[in-house]
């Protein structure tokens, strides 16, 4: 546990990944040059400068000190802590001989390994694959009688570098409102009459909403929550820069987050919006839970409507220029984190 945490702590807060060549910051916060100078070059083309981590702003594009003894530390733990092996996930179909799966069907939870992952088709309009690390093993069973005949192909995307599974989300209750019940295991967000009285922190949104601890700014992730128990919720992801106050902190109402909702005098409305822009779906949402997909590189979000089958609801499209975050935002009743570690 103690080296999980230490892990934690040699970790960029841009790339996710352990230290290379870290340089500080004055505000004392570390970064891979690389990843922070890649930053800085976004940042001078809008006129200003700021840490990503705590948003600390600089009049001049900031010097960047070595830092010699994190290096040192990076180096000794990557020594003694040798990459972990193999989750032990092997390909559903390969029954004689087993061999490790690289991927896995969201539409079929099916795990495949390379030569089985050619039999799927490439979806222009679906990211239906994941590695398989968190999934539960589950398979179609109309896919496995067409995978056994040699039959039609049936969608799934092939894998590409970066890509991340289902991922955990833990939302941060320092961000959360004051409106906003937040549960020891930090999954459901439930709105609630009575004031939280948590302190005040620059973190914290005026409205009922909250953004998750962790944040992404690099690979394909994807998460899911339950909804069903919620009259109005807006659920997506958001800069860390977005504004904690007024209307233009809502998620989905500024440039810096993208969010799927529901709303109207019965809750029979559902949109997309980004920057205020909306866009109405006609269809709704049938069933009670929903996926929001990042693909941080192609600069995509998409949502999913997981019925059965699962159903392709929007993908938003742009270049991000800042680390992501998972938002919700809750209006009556209670959303609730799906995945993951959660039992």
């Amino acid at each position: 546990m103690a080296s999980a945490d230490l892990r934690k702590e040699l970790e960029c807060y841009v790339c996710l990944n352990m230290y290379t060549d870290p340089v500080t910051l004055k505000c004392g916060h570390n970064f891979c040059r690389d990843c922070i100078g890649r930053v800085l070059d976004t940042q001078e083309r809008s006129g200003g400068y700021s840490c990503p981590e705590c948003r600390e702003e600089f009049q001049d594009r900031p010097a960047l000190h070595r830092n010699i003894t994190l290096r040192n530390i990076v180096e000794n733990f990557l020594s003694t802590h040798p990459d972990q092996e193999e989750s032990g996930v092997f390909c559903t179909y390969c029954i004689h001989t087993p061999v490790p799966a690289v991927i896995s069907c969201l539409m079929c939870k099916a795990f495949l390994c390379v030569n089985h992952l050619t039999i799927h088709s490439k979806s222009p309009e679906h990211v239906l694959c994941v590695p398989t690390t968190s999934l539960e093993n589950r398979k179609c069973s109309v896919q496995h009688s067409h995978l056994q005949a040699g039959g039609p192909n049936i969608g799934a995307v092939q894998q590409t570098s970066g890509v991340s599974g289902v991922t955990d989300i833990l939302l941060d209750v320092r961000t959360a409102g004051h409106l906003l019940h937040i549960s020891d295991d930090r999954k459901t967000a439930s709105w609630s009459s009575s004031h939280q009285h948590r302190p005040k922190t620059p973190e914290k949104f005026q409205g009922p909403q909250v953004m998750s601890s962790q944040r992404f700014s690099s690979g394909r992730h994807y998460w899911e929550v339950d909804v069903g128990g919620a009259e109005y919720w807006r659920v997506g992801m958001c800069y860390p820069s977005i504004d904690r106050r007024g209307n233009q902190s809502r998620i989905g109402y500024n440039q810096k987050s993208w969010s799927l909702e529901r709303w109207g005098l019965w809750g029979n409305q559902f949109s997309v919006i980004h920057d205020s822009n909306e866009i109405r779906l006609p269809g709704g949402v049938s069933s009670r839970r929903v996926r929001i997909d990042l693909d941080y590189e192609a600069g995509r979000i998409s949502f999913y409507d997981l019925c059965d089958p699962i159903r392709h609801l929007h993908t938003f499209h742009t270049t991000f220029t800042e680390p992501l975050h998972a938002g919700v935002w809750v209006g009556g009743g209670c959303i609730k984190i799906c995945g993951g570690n959660q039992k």
